[in-house]
């Protein structure tokens, strides 16, 4: 609607400006000329992409399903509490701590080895 109502615009602007060049320009001829002069002036909108972007689309699916990134993002904050609550950051420090303790074993044995070969 927007650019049919533009367009409208543009045209009416355009039939009062000839009419005042040849107002002004004393006939048809000069307000072809001054037409011409003027013309090149005019700078052409860049056709743009009327798709959406990701982003855009993604928040109008959510918008449509009534869903919002607040309410996503109190889902995780939910979940990342009730992980604390039944001890998961004790149970992610346990494993942070075994996979610390092979590593060092791995390195040892490694060492261990390379030692033996060079006996």
């Amino acid at each position: 609607a927007f650019e049919k109502d533009k367009e409208a615009v543009w045209k009416t602007a355009t039939a009062e400006a000839k009419d005042q060049r040849e107002e002004y320009a004393g006939g048809e001829l000069g307000a072809l000329a001054l037409t011409g002069a003027a013309s090149w002036v005019k700078i052409e909108e860049a056709s743009k992409d009327s798709r959406p972007t990701k982003e855009q689309f993604l928040q109008q699916v959510r918008d449509d399903f009534g869903l919002t990134n607040q309410e996503s993002h109190s889902d995780e904050e939910r979940e990342e509490a009730e992980w604390v609550a039944k001890g998961g950051a004790e149970a992610d420090e346990i494993a942070r701590r075994e996979a610390w303790r092979r590593s060092e074993a791995g390195r040892r044995s490694e060492a261990g080895r390379r030692s033996e070969a060079g006996a």
